[in-house]
């Protein structure tokens, strides 16, 4: 049985070993964890705010009522960074309320888009601008998705665009029709 006892020893020896070498490790890893020495950093969000005003704001160009081949009707918008962080474009989007004549491409409404490098001065058709005209989108179908408006905006600053629409003087349905145009400005935070 001798054996035995020192087989016996060896492995209580052994496990004392094992034990006393996990029991270190635990506190170094510890001390490693543990450790929280050095600066904090603040992290904060900023905001997207882009807010409208001018002649007309909720969304629709009004009403362009009785229109003949030829007609079109002008509203002037301010587009303005309310928010903290720089625009790197706005985007526009335009929905029809219904696919009809007026919508058809090349033959229904045609819009324009125009930006003044100062705020336009009077209102609608009678806008005029007492500094440089861009043509932001040139004539083209009313209805579309995602056209760029050019529009980089740091915080505090607003851009003046004039939208027309018109009614090619090619248009040639006279069964009445009528539509409601949504405008959307999404704005891109510059990164």
């Amino acid at each position: 049985m001798p054996l035995s006892t020192s087989l016996s020893r060896k492995i209580a020896a052994s496990v004392t070993l094992l034990a006393a070498a996990a029991g270190v490790a635990c506190l170094g890893t510890y001390a490693t964890l543990g450790n929280a020495a050095g600066p904090t950093q603040v992290v904060s969000a900023g905001t997207v705010v882009l807010q409208l005003s001018g002649s007309d704001t909720n969304q629709t160009v009004s009403e362009m009522t009785a229109a003949a081949p030829g007609d079109s009707i002008t509203r002037t918008v301010s587009v303005e960074n309310n928010g903290t962080l720089a625009f790197a474009d706005v985007m526009l989007t335009t929905e029809a309320s219904s696919s009809n004549a007026l919508t058809a491409a090349m033959s229904g409404l045609q819009m324009v888009v125009d930006k003044c490098s100062v705020a336009w001065t009077g209102a609608d058709a009678a806008a005029t601008c007492g500094g440089s005209v861009t043509q932001v989108i040139a004539s083209t179908d009313v209805v579309g998705s995602n056209r760029s408006l050019s529009l980089a905006l740091d915080p505090s600053a607003a851009a003046h665009i004039r939208i027309k629409l018109t009614l090619p003087s090619s248009y040639d349905d006279n069964t009445g029709v009528s539509n409601a145009t949504r405008f959307t400005f999404d704005a891109l935070q510059r990164t």
